[in-house]
C-alpha cells in the first residue's frame, strides 16, 4: 500500500508540477501538504506540517480530524508523502508512523533524509 500511495502521488503532479517541484526547496513543497490535502481529501479533515528541520533532517506531518483513517489509509498516505518527497532534491529518504494510524482520524508521520 506505500508503494500504491508513493506511485500514485507521483503520476498525480507528473509532468509540468515535477518540473517546478524540483525546483523549489523540499520545505516549501512539503509545507504545500495542507494544500495538496485539501484538494485531494476535501472535507476530510486536515493536514499541516509540524515541523521541517533542514539541519537535522527531519520533517513531521501531522493528519487530524480524519473521516476515512483506517491502516490501509495511513500506509497509502505514508506512500504518497514519500513520493512527494522524491521528486524534491532530497536523498535518502524515509517516512514512518510515529503516533496515531490504525482506525484512527489522526496521525503523524516523521521523515527523514540523508
Amino acid at each position: 500500500m506505500v508503494g500504491y500511495g508513493n506511485q500514485t502521488m507521483q503520476k498525480t503532479v507528473r509532468g509540468y508540477y515535477s518540473m517546478f517541484i524540483k525546483m523549489l526547496s523540499p520545505e516549501f513543497v512539503a509545507r504545500r501538504i495542507s494544500t495538496m490535502w485539501n484538494v485531494m481529501f476535501k472535507n476530510n479533515g486536515r493536514a499541516h506540517v509540524v515541523s521541517f528541520d533542514h539541519a537535522k533532517r527531519c520533517a513531521v506531518t501531522r493528519y487530524e480530524g480524519v473521516l476515512t483513517g483506517s491502516p490501509a489509509f495511513w500506509l497509502f498516505q505514508q506512500g504518497a508523502g514519500l513520493g512527494v518527497l522524491e521528486m524534491t532534491r532530497l536523498k535518502n529518504l524515509h517516512v514512518a508512523l510515529e503516533s496515531g494510524g490504525g482506525n484512527s482520524g489522526e496521525a503523524s508521520f516523521l521523515a527523514t533524509w540523508a
